[in-house]
Formats: structure tokens, sequence, C-alpha cells
């Protein structure tokens, strides 16, 4: 299966060539042709709202792999505590992307994002260490970052250089012990979640229902809290689905 990444950048190819209006690509893969508009963020959740034929519809974050608004490319991407909504400068295995801080409209911290889902926001007092470490999987890049070669002021240079060092030239794997997972043991939650996707791939569910247990489920065997997003966009993406809601509702009181 194609990586929401991949999907997204073969479903924007035939789009570039007759830009005219806005692109919507779901997370179910369909795209939408319309006009979109950006709406300001909360702690919750970052939405648009696509208008088409009169019609308006909201989107959330999670609902949408990205969009193309005016040629400028947005794409939905997991950082911390949400699904935000994060403007792409740079494309490649390790993406470069401007995000919103607190409820600014303006997109403006720089935010590292690798195709594994991993990230980190762009620091300035720490950059050296962070990124250093971040990116240490190849050699030539984290030692440029602890000679300052690369800084903060041309994170543009260091992105092209990572993504050429990956693609060129061998690079070393990191024995990251902390990356290494651990036995799963099976959980309440985890059967809970096994037995409602089973009924929610019978019922015909949405891929964007799929998404979010499939985010639940990892926190859950990694030893992680899961977060309030996500508790709330699968209360809210399964409320149409009657026959599960009791094991829903039973799910969300396990996660407390």
């Amino acid at each position: 299966m194609k990586s929401g990444k991949t999907l997204f950048l073969l479903l924007l190819l035939p789009f570039l060539s007759q830009a005219q209006s806005d692109l919507l690509i779901k997370a179910s893969g369909d795209s939408l042709t319309g006009k979109i508009d950006i709406l300001l963020p909360n702690d919750y959740f970052e939405e648009i709202i696509f208008k088409k034929d009169g019609k308006k519809n909201r989107y959330k974050a999670h609902q949408f792999l990205g969009f193309v608004k005016k040629g400028v490319t947005y794409k939905t991407i997991k950082m911390q505590n949400k699904y935000r909504i994060m403007q792409e400068i740079q494309s490649g295995y390790l993406g470069l992307y401007a995000f919103r801080a607190g409820n600014s409209y303006d997109f403006g911290p720089r935010y590292l994002h690798k195709n594994t889902n991993e990230g980190i926001e762009v620091p300035n007092l720490t950059f050296k260490k962070v990124v250093s470490s971040f990116l240490e999987d190849c050699p030539t890049v984290e030692s440029k970052v602890m000679d300052r070669t690369y800084k903060a002021s041309n994170i543009e240079e260091l992105v092209t250089a990572y993504n050429d060092c990956l693609g060129t030239s061998p690079h070393v794997i990191v024995d990251d012990k902390k990356k290494k997972k651990k036995p799963v043991k099976q959980t309440k939650e985890l059967t809970l979640i096994y037995s409602i996707t089973e009924k929610l791939q019978a019922a015909g569910a949405s891929d964007e229902l799929s998404t979010l247990l499939e985010d639940i489920t990892e926190k859950i065997e990694n030893g992680d809290k899961v977060p309030g997003y996500l508790k709330g966009a699968l209360k809210e993406e399964t409320a149409r689905y009657t026959g599960i809601q009791a094991d829903i509702d039973t799910l969300l009181e396990y996660l407390k």
C-alpha cells in the first residue's frame, strides 16, 4: 500500500498541468476541485471549508491528505497533539514545511518531516543538537550541522543535501534502542479496537476511520497516552455508525 505522502503526490501530478481551481485530496484518495478557505486553527483541530456549486463542506485536517490552493501545496501532518495543516516549502523523503503557532493564521515556524512520519520543529537555540540527532542517518549532513555549516538560516540547503545523501550514497542505519518495538501485550483496549475495526470494515467504513484506529493502536502499543484530539476525532467520525456506539463509548472509557 502506498504511503499517504506518495499517494498525495501521484494524485497531484495530473492536476498541476491544468491548475485553475483549488484541489482537495481526501484521506480516501478521492480528489475534489473547487474553492478552499483555510480557517483559523484552534487548540484541538485545524480545518478548511470546501466550496463548490454553491455548497460548503467543512473538513478537519485528519479527513484529507492535503490540498493545493492558489498553486501552493498544503499537507496534513501529525505534530505533537493534533493533526495540522502545513504549507509545503520543500518536498522529498525529508520535507520542509511551515505551520501555524497558537491560533495564528500565518504559516511561519518551520517543521522537518520524514516519510517515516518522524518530525521535529526547527529550533533556534538548540538547532545543532536537535537537528544533528534527527538527521544522524546521514553522517555527512550530521557533521555539517555540528560544525555549523548548516544552520536555521540555510535550512533549505540542508534539506536538499540530506535527500541527496539518502538518494545517492549508502547511509548508516542507526541502532536506536528507543525505536525498537517491544513485544505487544494484548490488552482490553486492543481487543476492543480489533473488534470495532472488523465491524467497521463490514459496514464499509472510510479510510479516515482506519487511520484513526491505527494511530490509537500505535499509541497503546507504545505505552503512550492517547491524546484528546484522537479521542475526539474517533467519537466524531463514528457517530453515524449506530451499531458500534456502545463499543466506542467503552473504548473511550478505557482510554481515560
